[in-house]
Order: structure tokens, then sequence, then C-alpha cells
């Protein structure tokens, strides 16, 4: 463990007071965790559309795209209102906004976020087919200030976002984002994420700036912004949502497959879920009941004699653990249904 991981406080690192009767402790391991749980460096895009007169009432300016307004009380401090020019809304009264968040730290951001969702729900936000939800987590903040590193950490989370993808499409409930053209397959990048793992540390970084110059944003896990101020990857999969346990629900994901890419070696990008373990019906709630039995979010899980249980990416409080599973799974019921 690197002194800088010392930072992260036991609470965030055990159960909270509240989940005391909990069997085990979350214990998260390895210094990729506990640098995103604990710096957090990673914050989320909400897209909706907000009923004109509730704009007036409570004062909200929205800025132009990239240069947000901030937003007024109730909201936290730091969000910020903008405007996005591939949001459209066809209910009259209303106008489309995207709503960004600050960097969030820890479960301190999660209850941001639970936050704003309640706000946007008092105020009767709407989603719709152009809306999307979208979380930016920080390279360095999971891999490291090394560049060899980072590049190594970005071609494992490729090929965790591709044998994941169905279970991340899945998790929308919908099948929009996967047939939309703003977040597309990541599946045809295997050359390119095996570029970066195969090329040597010292050329590692140059071939990640090959790979990222060569893709547009518009895919499941967006590269994009490795090589400028913010240097994060965007994860873009989400539909848009005012709902907390989905927002909770796909941040957590989101860090789960960063904290993998991590501490995974053997990866195979064309696996899929094997109908003799994963015994559901329908491949979307198959290959998520995949996912949450691999990030550790399926409480079984555990190795013998052991007290603790490894939860991926979970920074949430525990109590918020089966809701937002039971509320992802019946999306996955509802993708596997054909849901438009």
């Amino acid at each position: 463990m690197r002194s800088s991981d010392l930072l992260c406080p036991p609470a965030q690192r055990h159960c909270s007071p509240r989940t005391a009767g909990w069997p085990y402790q979350l214990r998260i391991i390895r210094n990729s965790a506990l640098s995103t749980l604990c710096r957090a460096l990673h914050n989320i895009e909400i897209e909706c559309s907000l009923p004109q007169g509730k704009v007036q009432e409570l004062g909200i300016s929205i800025g132009s795209y990239h240069y947000g307004h901030p937003l007024p009380a109730p909201f936290p401090q730091g969000w910020t209102a903008e405007r996005d020019g591939s949001l459209h809304t066809d209910r009259r009264g209303f106008v489309a906004v995207e709503i960004v968040s600050p960097i969030l730290q820890g479960r301190a951001g999660i209850e941001q976020v639970k936050q704003v969702a309640a706000i946007l729900r008092g105020l009767e936000a709407t989603v719709n087919q152009t809306t999307g939800m979208h979380v930016h987590v920080g390279a360095r903040s999971v891999a490291g200030e090394s560049h060899a590193e980072v590049a190594e950490w970005v071609g494992k989370l490729l090929y965790q976002t591709a044998m994941h993808e169905t279970a991340l499409y899945a998790s929308t409930g919908t099948h929009r984002r996967e047939n939309g053209s703003y977040s597309r397959s990541v599946k045809r990048q295997k050359q390119a994420a095996d570029k970066v793992r195969k090329a040597s540390d010292q050329r590692k970084r140059e071939a990640l700036r090959d790979v990222v110059y060569g893709l547009d944003r518009y895919h499941t896990l967006n590269l994009t912004n490795l090589f400028t101020s913010k240097a994060t990857v965007e994860f873009r999969f989400p539909a848009g949502t005012t709902e907390a346990n989905k927002m909770v629900g796909h941040i957590c994901t989101c860090l789960a497959l960063a904290e993998r890419a991590t501490e995974t070696t053997r990866m195979d990008w064309e696996s899929i879920a094997s109908e003799k373990t994963y015994q559901t019906n329908g491949r979307g709630l198959r290959e998520l009941n995949r996912l949450m039995y691999l990030t550790g979010w399926t409480l079984g899980r555990r190795e013998v004699g052991q007290p603790e249980v490894h939860l991926a990416g979970w920074i949430a409080d525990l109590e918020d653990l089966k809701p937002v599973k039971r509320e992802l799974k019946r999306l996955a019921g509802k993708y596997d249904q054909g849901a438009a």
C-alpha cells in the first residue's frame, strides 16, 4: 500500500455506523481503489429537461456548452448548468439542459448525487431519447502518475469495457444507447487495446496517443480527454435518468471496471456469461449477473474463512447495495424484453 493510500478514512473502507449489523466488512484492496475512492477524481453529467417555470422560479441561468453557470440553492455548491446542442425536448414549456457536477469525493460525493437526483425529481425534470448520463474518471487517480502505468490501465480498461459491454447496455433498460450514435460499441477496438498493451514501457504513451487520436468520443468508453487538462476517461453508456438508484449504480459500475482494470491480467475480449453458470433467461441479465459476481457485488463471493468481501468500485453506503442491484436487474430484464 502506498503512503498516499493511508489518507483513506477507515469509515470509507469498512461498514458505516448505519450498517453495524452487516455480516461483512468492506475491504477494498490495492492502490487503485483507495486513490479512486478517497481522492475521488470523478464527475458526472446529467442530461435532462427542466420546466421553464421552475427555471425562472429558482433563477437558474444556463450557460453555453462547456461554460456552465453555477446552479443556485437547493443544488449543492459547484454544480453547473449548460446547454448541449445534442439535447432536444418536444415538451412545451421545458428547456433541455446538462447538469454538471464538480469533482466528487467518495461517499460524500455519492450523497451529493442522490441529493441532486431528488432535486431534479422535485422539479419534475424529464429525460428522453436524446439524453444520457456521462461518468468521468481521472486516469491518474486510478493508475498513478507514470505514463506507462496509465497507458497499460487504459488498455486493460478497454478490455473490461468490451467484456462487459452487454451488461452495461442492459443496465440502462433500453437498446437506445446500444443502437444510437452517441455510445457506440468498443468491440471493434481490440487492435487498439492490444497495440497499447503490447508496446514497451518506453513507447506506451506514444501508442496510447496514436490510439486516442484515431477514435472519436462517441463510444461506451471515450478516451479523447486523456491528453487534455481533464485527463479522464468517460463512460457514455448510461441512459438519461433522474433516479438516484440508477445514477449510483452506473457510477459504481464505472469505478468497478476502473478498479478491475488495475488488477486483472487475464482477460478475454469476446468472453460471454455461461448459461450453465448464470442460469437465467435473457442475455442482458445473465451478463449483468456475471459482472456483479466478478466485481464482488454478489456478497456470497468471498474467500473461505475470511470475514471480508471485496466490492470493486462500491463507494455508496452498503445499505444502498441491494436496492441498486434490484433496480439494475429490473432494467436488464426490461432490456431483454426488447424495450426501445
